[in-house]
């Protein structure tokens, strides 16, 4: 089968990317033709033969130069891009794929890219990493960190009513014009089936007008890639692992970190200078500096080794997550997670059994769950060889392809 992989993104940058790059590969090591449509990037993996990148916007650069042209440049090219279509378009008459398989698709290759898939009759399927489908500011939090479902039945005016985006009333009024867009093209039908990485996202998505019977639960594989056979210790330390963004929950975390003497966390993971630097004057304010060590983004085996080192993992999430890497890569090799009990997260860290849940947002609940751990050994390993048979059953490579490859049938894709 030939499958055109588009997606944001080429290289190793969040979630969604981890997904990419294990499905190409799986798809690949069982004899099937992969082409891949994306941004380019400095650090973009090698590509297979029959791919194609646009350049991606800056719209960081943009946003520094608020001009009245700048705001026009960003909003034509992160709506609906004709430069975008027409590059797509060019790959499409060199080669057909029987299947395209969307990841994030928003701002940077915009959903300008369904009508020209459509038109030649390729199916499509979206596997669904976040709510941006029905939220504008993609993560259905307010900006006070209240969960929030205003928008979802596509009144996206409550996004800007709520400033959701940045705390901005242009970025926000922008973000709702986008959503209101595609709404007016109906791009939402253009795509066949859907990919819910959790039994939550499907039900939040069929809850909000996706028919459920396009909607396939398929949990996202864990990666691998050597990392569950290697030799771990219990160096004593909790490890948290993702974006230092105000929804990933990294400062409720230092705020219960106060109240587990002695216990040092280590903190892996990027973030914009303006949020780090914050979280590193809070864990001063706290008194906690000294034992949270913010150790930047790490890849490969150097995250590797910060995992098999850990005693347990943190996921402390205020956003409902989809299902979460994080939990799943420390799951994997044998180390229990404490991890909020919101969206999809409970489905892979279940209380009691593969780790210890918390209210979301709630430190004191949360430095709780850290002492029962850093205090009990024996508890941790039970908890986390558990985890471990679960990612195995539930979450492998074979499991996952079979699953997809199903979609991918369903959907009339053949070869």
């Amino acid at each position: 089968m030939k499958v055109l992989l588009c997606s944001n993104f080429y290289y190793p940058r969040g979630g969604d990317c981890t997904y990419l790059r294990t499905l190409q590969d799986l798809l690949e090591a069982r004899g099937h033709e992969v082409g891949v449509f994306s941004t380019e990037h400095e650090g973009n993996w090698p590509a297979p033969a029959h791919s194609a990148f646009v350049a991606a916007p800056d719209y960081a650069a943009l946003n520094r130069n608020k001009t009245l042209r700048g705001a026009i440049l960003a909003a034509r090219r992160s709506i609906w891009s004709g430069e975008v279509a027409t590059a797509l378009r060019r790959l499409l008459a060199q080669w057909r794929p029987d299947v395209a398989h969307l990841q994030n698709i928003h701002a940077y290759l915009t959903p300008s890219i369904l009508p020209e898939l459509r038109r030649i009759g390729i199916p499509v399927v979206q596997t669904l990493h976040d709510y941006k489908w029905l939220c504008p500011d993609s993560s259905m939090l307010r900006p006070d960190g209240r969960v929030c479902g205003a928008c979802a039945g596509r009144a996206f005016r409550h996004c800007i009513a709520g400033r959701c985006k940045k705390g901005s009333l242009a970025a926000s009024a922008l973000a709702a014009a986008e959503g209101y867009f595609h709404r007016l093209k109906r791009a939402f039908s253009m795509i066949d089936a859907w990919i819910a990485p959790s039994a939550f996202l499907r039900d939040t998505f069929a809850a909000h007008g996706l028919d459920a019977g396009k909607i396939h639960v398929v949990r996202n594989p864990y990666p691998g890639g050597g990392r569950d056979a290697m030799a771990t210790r219990d160096g004593g330390y909790a490890l948290y692992v993702g974006s230092l963004a105000a929804i990933k929950g990294v400062g409720v975390l230092l705020e219960a970190l106060k109240d587990v003497p002695g216990q040092e966390l280590h903190i892996v993971g990027g973030s914009s200078p303006e949020e780090g630097a914050a979280l590193k004057t809070r864990a001063e304010e706290l008194g906690v500096a000294g034992r949270a060590l913010f150790l930047g983004p790490l890849h490969g085996e150097a995250l590797w080794r910060e995992q098999a080192g850990a005693r347990f993992g943190v996921v402390p999430s205020v956003c409902p997550e989809v299902l979460g890497y994080a939990a799943m890569e420390m799951l994997a090799i044998g180390k229990p997670v404490v991890a909020s009990a919101i969206g999809g997260i409970p489905e892979l860290v279940r209380d009691g059994e593969t780790g210890l849940l918390f209210p979301a947002g709630d430190a004191a609940a949360l430095a709780d769950r850290m002492r029962r751990l850093a205090g009990d050994a024996p508890l941790a390993g039970r908890l986390g060889a558990a985890g471990k048979a679960l990612v195995a059953r539930e979450c492998s490579a074979e499991t996952h392809f079979s699953r997809v490859m199903a979609v991918y049938r369903a959907v009339g894709a053949e070869g």
